[in-house]
């Protein structure tokens, strides 16, 4: 999955993340157990480099749709609250036990903050390594232009289309969206017809395709979409 536009939402999740650098600094500081006016700020600089080190490279690739990204910051917060706990035991220092359950907190809020925006409906096709298509919603169809494609993915803010064959027509429809930014998505399902206005967000490697959020609808068309959504629930095909 390539990110066209990260949401604000997922660069503020980002930015929180980063901001773990800053209780590397804080542990530097808890540990030494300096007074105030000795305070060690070289040391606390030098881990707020290496966690920055870490945390930027990983933080970037999260907000442009790398899932192993998150896995791999995942480990690595794992490791670094073990590491902090076996200190904390090591030392009897109940300050930095209670730094502990702190900074425990403070990474599962951000990493679960991180995975619920990457697993929006535009920026995740849900796509396992084993499969080289997403799974479509059956009897579902969305036309690009009058190009019509396959949807994988839909909701109240979003959507994720694909095309099964990847012809020219498919390619090009797709990157003439994506070159103006705004585009009017219709889905098809039986005798229901919606209309959408929507941006693109994403693209997907393995196929082709891309995820859409839906723009400031007008209450009507918020009506619609909202009533199309129920009726595919209705039929147990979103959930």
């Amino acid at each position: 999955m390539q990110v066209l536009s990260a949401p604000f939402t997922l660069r503020a999740a980002r930015v929180a993340f980063w901001a773990s650098a800053l209780l590397a600094a804080a542990e530097t500081l808890v540990v030494s157990r300096a007074p105030w006016w000795r305070m060690p700020y070289r040391d606390m600089l030098v881990s707020a480099a290496a966690a920055i080190a870490v945390t930027g490279p990983l933080g970037w690739w999260m907000s442009r749709g790398r899932n192993w990204a998150w896995s791999a910051s995942a480990v690595i917060s794992a490791l670094w609250l073990l590491l902090t706990l076996g200190m904390s035991l090591r030392m009897r220092s109940p300050s930095l036990g209670y730094f502990t359950i702190f900074l425990g907190v403070y990474l599962t809020a951000v990493l679960a903050w991180l995975r619920a925006e990457m697993g929006r409906s535009y920026l995740d096709p849900e796509l396992r390594w084993f499969q080289g298509l997403p799974k479509a919603i059956p009897e579902v169809s969305c036309e690009l232009g009058s190009t019509a494609f396959r949807v994988c993915r839909l909701d109240r803010e979003g959507t994720l289309i694909f095309a099964s064959d990847g012809k020219t027509s498919e390619r090009q429809a797709l990157d003439a969206a994506v070159a103006s930014g705004n585009t009017e998505l219709v889905f098809r399902f039986r005798a229901r017809v919606l209309r959408c206005a929507a941006r693109p967000m994403s693209r997907l490697d393995r196929a082709v395709g891309a995820g859409f959020r839906f723009g400031k609808l007008v209450p009507d068309t918020r009506k619609e979409l909202g009533d199309f959504i129920e009726m595919l629930e209705g039929e147990g095909y979103v959930g």
